[in-house]
This record gives structure tokens, sequence and C-alpha cells, in this order.
């Protein structure tokens, strides 16, 4: 059954089987998984929580029968029955949170009966414990000890037993629910490992008869392959011993190129002038560059003559920016000049207002002329002040009026000194630009004279042409002697490399193929190929016979005429036999595989 798939298909159920029970032991697993988790979910979500409500039921009841109980002790104090009554508030508060949260999750099977008997007794027992609170509050010991003694007692028991029967229940459901998450857990596990057991059995089985049918036909088509090796070997070695004869053909040749060495000395002389001409070119292309490089030279110097006149020009700009400092200095003199002029106002101002009280002092005291006397000292005074601050006034203007006029000087001076320098630094400027105008003509010309150079070299190669074309008619008497053996060679060239060529490549395929089949360790394949022998015996044969004109190497068009020429199938070179072709992919052979 197996022999109707190929290597493909035999990998894909390979893979496919294995993929198969991977998946079906996941799913196992996965179901397992949560079945488990459903049943652990239950005892988390149900049985535990039910058993904690019911546990904080019982402790409330406790709770309260002790608080009522405290009721009846006598020589019970205030403090006491206030803290009993908080207590038994509480507690039932207590219960009703605890029967919420248990109603709250949903019954299993038979656990509400149960919860209902409860409730019944734990109403009946509610009232019995308002009845006691009420006779205490009433002072009627004896009615509250007969409340306690037998309606609080049956109604405790009551309470009790189906609370006890409920938290048994909650219980025996937990553990029913872990049982059966342990049980199905071990149920998973067996069947996992079967399925495990089975897969590798199954996995090993496949893979061994695969291995051992892919194992054997390999075998057989590397014997194949070997026997198609050794035929190859043999046809090269033919193939080799045919290029032999070719050498004679290659002789004849040597004559007919001896014709074309005339032609190519005329050539060689065309060749040597154009060199010559090329020489004179180069020489002057070098001085066209020596003279580049002084105009580079010079328009480096101009550039440097202009920044020094810019550099003069900032100088200048220097000098201006310090003599308006210095004008400012006189404005802010000139500024002094009218601060002290005010003050003189005020002197003279001063002086008028003295003076009228002088005039008016001297006609009252008539005779009396004291106070007009000192009036008139004030007078004097002030006027001695008016006359110091006219001279200092006047020296001031006299220091600024020669100020100002050095200033002006020093200024026209750099003034004419900086203009003076611009101009020879622009002089030295057009002087280098001229320079640079002779350079510029001095290439000019050298470049007429390449053109010319160029002119003659066209012609040369005019003439040259003419030559190759001669040669090329040469060649063409050449190629009707040569075309019969151009073609065989062609044949043997292209065959003995493809032969080469497939030998090496067999020989590797067939090692390759065995290292597959038998391991790293085998033995290698001995097959019986001689080298074939070289193309190049051509060029021996010439040089045997003592060729000495100036031969162009057949083997060249002969590889380019190989190289443009399609290669022939393999298989068709090797005969038609079954033992040396190459099997293909589509070999009826591959199916065993």
């Amino acid at each position: 059954m197996l022999k109707r798939f190929g290597i493909k298909g035999k990998l894909l159920l390979l893979c496919g089987s294995l993929t198969l029970f991977t998946v079906g032991i996941g799913t196992v697993s996965v179901l397992s998984l949560r079945s488990v988790s459903a049943k652990y979910d239950q005892v988390a979500n149900n049985d535990l929580p039910n058993i904690q409500c019911v546990g904080r039921m019982q402790l409330s009841f406790r709770k309260i029968q002790a608080a009522v109980l405290m009721l009846a002790v006598s020589g019970v104090t205030d403090e006491m029955v206030e803290e009993s009554m908080k207590t038994l508030e509480a507690s039932r508060k207590d219960y009703l949170d605890a029967t919420k949260l248990y109603l709250s999750v949903p019954f299993s099977p038979g656990a509400e009966e149960i919860f209902k008997r409860v409730e019944a007794s734990w109403t009946s027992l509610n009232k019995s414990f308002d009845h006691g609170i009420a006779a205490f509050r009433a002072k009627d010991s004896a009615k509250l000890s007969q409340i306690l003694l037998i309606d609080i007692r049956e109604g405790a028991n009551g309470f009790r037993k189906s609370s006890a029967e409920l938290l048994a229940f909650d219980d025996a459901s937990a553990k029913g629910s872990v049982s059966a998450a342990q049980a199905i857990a071990a149920k998973s596990n067996l069947l996992a490992i079967a399925l495990v057991l089975i897969s590798l059995a199954t996995m090993m089985s496949l893979g061994y008869f695969f291995s051992r049918s892919l194992s054997k036909t390999l075998h057989e088509i590397a014997m194949s392959l070997s026997g198609g090796a050794t035929e190859v070997a043999a046809a090269s070695s033919a193939i080799a011993s045919s290029s032999e004869e070719l050498s004679a053909a290659v002789t004849e040749q040597a004559a007919a190129l001896q014709e074309t060495a005339a032609s190519i000395e005329e050539m060689s002389a065309m060749v040597t002038k154009n060199t010559e001409n090329c020489s004179k070119s180069s020489e002057l292309s070098s001085d066209s560059q020596t003279a580049a490089t002084r105009g580079k030279k010079i328009v480096g110097q101009m550039i440097t003559a202009i920044q020094e006149i810019n550099t003069s020009n900032g100088e200048m700009a220097l000098e201006i920016e310090k003599s308006n400092l210095e004008i400012s200095n006189i404005i802010k003199v000139i500024a002094e000049i009218g601060n002290k002029t005010k003050v003189i106002n005020d002197i003279v101002f001063q002086t008028k207002l003295l003076s009228f009280n002088a005039s008016v002092e001297a006609a009252r005291a008539g005779e009396h002329g004291k106070g007009f006397a000192v009036v008139a000292e004030e007078v004097g005074n002030l006027a001695q002040m008016s006359g110091n601050a006219s001279r200092e006034i006047s020296g001031m203007l006299d220091a600024s009026i020669s100020q100002v006029e050095a200033i002006v000087n020093n200024m026209k001076t750099n003034v004419e000194r900086a203009v003076a320098n611009g101009r020879t630094k622009v002089e030295t400027g057009a002087g280098i630009a001229a320079q640079c105008g002779e350079v510029l003509d001095s290439i000019v010309g050298s470049v007429v004279q390449v053109n010319t150079t160029v002119d003659e070299i066209a012609i040369a190669s005019k003439e040259q042409d003419h030559g190759v074309r001669e040669v090329a008619k040469a060649m063409a008497q050449l190629d009707q002697v040569t075309q019969q053996n151009s073609s065989a060679s062609q044949q043997t060239a292209t065959s003995a490399e493809q032969l080469s060529a497939q030998a090496a490549i067999l020989r590797s395929s067939v090692s390759r193929l065995m290292n597959a089949v038998q391991g790293e360790g085998s033995e290698p394949v001995r097959l019986a190929v001689k080298s074939p022998a070289p193309v190049n015996r051509v060029k021996a044969a010439l040089a045997r016979q003592g060729a000495k004109a100036p031969v162009i190497p057949i083997s060249r068009a002969v590889r380019k005429e190989v190289a443009s020429t399609p290669k022939s199938e393999p298989t068709k070179m090797l005969g038609t036999g079954t033992s040396g072709a190459i099997p293909s992919s589509d070999d009826s052979r591959f199916e065993d595989v």
C-alpha cells in the first residue's frame, strides 16, 4: 500500500499521524482538565461557602443562647444585662447575614429541604428567646426558668440537629466532588499514557518501513548512477583523443596567419605615430595644468589683497568711531558750560535782589546807612562769584575749542592715511588681475595646440581603420579554411566540457547518495573515471611544428563559439542504454521510495 505514495506523500502521512496523535492526547487532557476544574469549582464556590455559613449560624445561636441564659443568673447587674442584649442583637444580625450568604449560593440536590428545617427550628427558637426576654423584663423568674428549661431547650436541640444535618450534607457534597475530580484525573492520566504508547508504536513502525523502503531504492539508484559515470568517463576519453586530430588542421592555419603579419606591422607603425601624438598632447596638457596652477595662485593673492583692503576699511571705521567718542566728550563739556551759565544767571538774579534791598534800606535809614553797608558787602561778594564763574567758563570754552580742533585734525589725518592705504591695495589688486588675464591667455593658446594635435590623431585613426579593414578581409579568407575545423573543435570542446562536468557531478552525487543511504562511515564508491585530455593540446602541437608567425590563438575563438552554442542534453550523448542514462525525477524506480 505504501508503494502508491511518493516521498512527499509518505512524509505527509508520517507527520499527519504524529499530529493526529498529538491532537488526540491534547484533546483528552483538555477535556479531563475541564471536568476536574468544574468539580473543584463546585467545592470552592458552593460547598466551602455553605459550610462556613452553617458554622456562622451555629456560632450565632450559641452566643444568643448564652446571652439569654445570662439573664436568668441571680445577681446579674444592669451592665451585664445591657452587654448581653447587645451580644444578642449582634448575633441575630450575624445569623441573618450568614443566612443571606447561604441563600446566594445555588442549592445542591437535597440541600433545600434540610435548610428549610433549619429555618423552621430557628424561627421557633427565636420566638422562645423573645419570650424569655419578655419574662425577664417583666421580672417573672418562674416563667423565665420554664422557658429556659423547656421551650429554649427543645428548640435548641432541634436547631442543633437540623444544622448538624445541613453541615454534614455540605461536607459530604464537598468530599464527593473531590473524589470525583480525583477519579477523572486518574482516568485521564491512564488514557493519555495509553495514547502516548500507541502513538510511539505506530510512529516507530511507520518510520521503520519508510526508511527501509527509501534506503533500498536509493541504493539501487546509486548503483545505476555509478554505471552511468563509468560510461561518461569512457566517452570523455574518446573525445579527448579526437582533439589530437585537430592539431594537424590548426597547423595548416599557421601559413594563412603569416599573410596577416604585414598588415599588422603597418598597423603597428600607425599606432606608434598615434602614441607620439598622444605624448605631445600629454605634454601640452601638463603645461596647461601648470599655467592653471599659476593662475590659481595669482587669484589667491588677489583674494588676499582684497581682504587687506577690507581690513583697511575696518581700521578706518574704528578711527571714525574713536572720533565720534571724542566728539561726545566735547558735547559733555558744552553741557557743563550750560550748567555754569545757569549758575551765573542765578547769581545775577540774586545780585539784582540785593541791590533792590540795599536801595530800600538806604531810603529807610537816611543818615544811618549800616544796613546798606551790609547789603553792599553781599553785593560785592556776589559780583566776585560772578566774575570767577565767568573766568571758568572762558577757560573751559578755550579748552573745548582747542580739543575740537585737535580732534578734527587727527580725524583728517587718519582718514587720509586710510584712504591712501586703500588706494594702494586696490592698485595691487588691479595688477594681480592683469597677471591673471595673461595666464588665461596662455592657457587658451595651449588649448588651441591641443585641438590641433587631436585633429592629427583623428586622421591617423582613419588610416588605422583602413588597415583594420584589410586585416578583416584576410581573416575572412582564413575563415573559409577554418570553418570546418572550427565546427569540429566546437563540438569537441563542448562535448569534452559537458562530459567532464557530468562526470564530476555524477561522482559527487553518487558519494552523497551512498553517504545518505549507508551513513558517513561507509566505504566510498570507486569509479573508473579517467581525466579527459585537455583541449590546450592544440597549442602544444603548433609549438612542436615550429610556427614562428604571430598566431592568433584559435582557442579563444573556440571558447566564444562554445559559449554561444547551447549545451546538448547529457543523456543523448550517453547512448540509449538504460545502464548509462541518468534517471529523471519521474523515473519508475522512485515509486518504491
